[in-house]
């Protein structure tokens, strides 16, 4: 009996609790034990890229879509094929057995989505649209609906067929598929193989397949962003009357300073607003919030970034004693942690946790300090003895 195509979610990962992993290396197939269709590495971006993607209620859109297709052809004969398959479907001893004939890195505006919309449409056509095919004589003798994916410099490419006997009989509908790569504005480098002899369970099970292997991509582009956002609502505290934000932008902000822009969660989490030019009133380190002057405390899991703004001439032109001077004056007096730690701490590890706090705020990589560089170091790099020199400076204050 004539082995049908199937949909199976294939683990490319060595971790079986690794689920983000999962999410980005599993393998989508769809293949009767002779050819395989696979989807793996989704990599989505949306429009708003804080917001969460809901593809099937329209929430936010899609801005590209990048992924790796491959099309393989079992090297086994048919009596093998045949043999193996009435045993177990591709297992994982029978990969080395597989060639690849398609082996296309998708990216941008790639045609898995138009896919599932034909394939939907193909399956669900009531054939009044179709072309009819014609004998020698003239006599109508099938009717062919097809449906192909369109785009510009698309690296996979899709065509479906449908096919009905005419006049109508008891004879099922037989499908094709083709599948191509380097699909685009010069159709003599693209590369199509078709696929015959496919029913109806075969179509819906590829349907299936490219349906969960989007619902994958959406669900890992989820994951990420939730994770991003966890991170940064963690990523934030307040040391005495000066808020810190760690790792990636490494600012100080105390009371009184106004911000470019500030993102923040409201009470629930549920959303994102962003505020311009926003006035820090005042910072309440007991309580672990700051006030904008709204009434409104915001604590620190709801702050999701800051923005601060560019920094005047007048810190832009200081030297490495006044920015000491301007540093301890305006944040290091004003904490807690910071202070006990110049106190106590050597200078090569105050470097380490405090050099780029210092840097970032007086912009100290910038040419207009005058500080003397090679030019072949990358400037963050170039200026840390000068930043070494401030932490020196400041720990002899304490």
């Amino acid at each position: 009996m004539r082995q049908g195509y199937k949909f199976i979610r294939e683990s490319g990962c060595e971790h079986d609790d690794d689920y983000l992993s999962h999410l980005f290396n599993d393998i989508f197939c769809w293949t009767n034990g002779t050819y395989k269709l696979c989807y793996t590495r989704p990599d989505m971006e949306a429009v708003n890229g804080d917001n969460i993607l809901d593809i099937e209620n329209g929430e936010n859109k899609i801005l590209s879509f990048d992924y790796h297709m491959q099309l393989l052809v079992c090297k086994r004969n048919d009596r093998e094929n045949t043999e193996n398959d009435k045993k177990a479907d591709n297992e994982e001893s029978d990969r080395d057995e597989w060639e690849t004939l398609i082996n296309a890195s998708a990216y941008d505006f790639p045609n898995v989505r138009q896919l599932k919309a034909d394939i939907r449409t193909i399956l669900d056509s009531d054939m009044e649209d179709a072309q009819i095919v014609r004998n020698n004589s003239g006599d109508p003798y099938e009717k062919v609906l097809c449906l192909g994916t369109e785009g510009t410099y698309v690296e996979d490419g899709y065509v479906l067929r449908r096919i009905k006997r005419y006049p109508e009989c008891d004879t099922p509908n037989r499908y094709e598929l083709e599948v191509g790569t380097n699909c685009g504005v010069d159709s003599g480098i693209a590369q199509f193989y078709r696929l015959t002899g496919l029913n109806r369970e075969d179509i819906r099970s590829l349907y299936t397949c490219v349906t969960r292997f989007i619902e994958n991509a959406e669900d890992l582009y989820n994951h990420r962003l939730k994770f991003h956002q966890d991170r940064e609502k963690h990523n934030k505290r307040i040391d005495g009357e000066v808020l810190m934000c760690m790792e990636n932008s490494f600012e100080l902000v105390t009371e009184g300073e106004e911000l470019a822009s500030i993102k923040y969660w409201n009470f629930r989490g549920e959303k994102l607003t962003k505020e311009y030019n926003a006035r820090v009133w005042s910072i309440d380190g007991d309580a672990g919030s700051i006030d904008l002057g709204s009434g409104e405390m915001l604590y620190m899991d709801q702050i999701y970034s800051i923005d601060k703004k560019s920094p005047t001439e007048e810190m832009l032109c200081m030297g490495v004693e006044e920015i000491a001077e301007d540093f301890c004056d305006s944040i290091l007096v004003k904490t807690v942690t910071m202070l006990d730690d110049f106190g106590t701490m050597e200078v090569y590890d105050l470097c380490e946790k405090y050099g780029e706090y210092i840097d970032n705020r007086y912009y100290m990589y910038r040419e207009e300090h005058g500080f003397e560089m090679p030019e072949d170091v990358f400037p963050g790099d170039g200026v840390k003895p000068y930043v070494e020199k401030v932490i020196r400076l400041l720990k002899s204050k304490v």
